[in-house]
């Protein structure tokens, strides 16, 4: 058709912009700097921004050696020192990047949940493992565990508290009862 107006074509980016990029830079340079005051020292400090970059890049794999071929390094064992041997306060990162997910994925319709989960096991020698009352077969089994708050929102979930009580003895569950108190008093609800 000759005159005929066609739509000019327009194709999306193939990628984020130059702008997202150094805000999404700038982000994880915040995050950081809220998080290092938990690490001793600043080498632990400079690896963990190496951690959490590594962490968000395209790496196949995030263990230990992708996470330090991301960062440069030719072996693995600076970043598995930040992990198994640097004193740092977990807790209180976890405290603080639960804070930050908030502060940044907050939302009217999100929940609290609370899910109480028990792994089995098979050996006797695993942390927190022992004979416990499991949902699964509605029985006492040997297994591990594990009661955590989570914030869920559309725009994903946030680990707020967790606990691997320990069985106090075969069969009890008590341990698992007063993880739910604490978690209840946490919620100030109890």
């Amino acid at each position: 058709m000759r005159g005929a107006v066609t739509a000019a074509r327009v194709e999306a980016p193939l990628g984020p912009t130059l702008a997202e990029i150094k805000e999404w830079a700038d982000e994880l340079r915040a995050l950081v700097a809220r998080i290092g005051p938990r690490f001793a020292r600043a080498a632990a400090r400079r690896r963990v921004a190496a951690y959490l970059t590594g962490l968000l890049s395209p790496v196949a794999r995030t263990n230990g050696w992708q996470l330090a071929e991301q960062a440069g390094d030719r072996t693995p064992y600076a970043m598995l020192h930040l992990l198994g041997r640097a004193p740092w306060d977990a807790n209180a990162v976890r405290d603080d990047l639960s804070a930050y997910v908030r502060a940044h994925l907050a939302d009217p319709e999100a929940a609290l949940v609370i899910d109480e989960t028990a792994i089995l096991k098979k050996g006797t020698h695993s942390v927190g493992g022992g004979r416990q009352y499991w949902g699964m077969t509605g029985q006492l089994e040997n297994c591990q565990v594990g009661v955590f708050l989570l914030d869920a929102s559309p725009h994903g979930q946030t680990l707020l508290w967790t606990r691997t009580p320990q069985p106090t003895s075969a069969g009890s569950r008590s341990a698992s009862g007063r993880s739910w108190r604490h978690c209840r008093q946490r919620l100030g609800s109890g």
